[in-house]
């Protein structure tokens, strides 16, 4: 049995695959940035978030 390389794999597989990649790299640099520090004791709007986190609200 071989391996799928990309080219081989369906379209919604790859899409799914990319997917994947931009979700970890978001969870990579919320985890950078102490997201989940920030919303430890409830919700907070990207404006009260921005602040302390040193970024841009938008």
């Amino acid at each position: 049995m071989t391996a799928n390389t990309p080219e081989q794999l369906p379209p919604h597989i790859q899409l799914i695959q990319m997917g994947a990649a931009i979700t970890s790299r978001t969870v990579c640099v919320a985890a950078k940035l102490g997201l989940a520090d920030q919303l430890a004791f409830g919700p907070k709007s990207a404006l009260e978030l921005a602040g302390p986190m040193q970024v841009h609200a938008s």
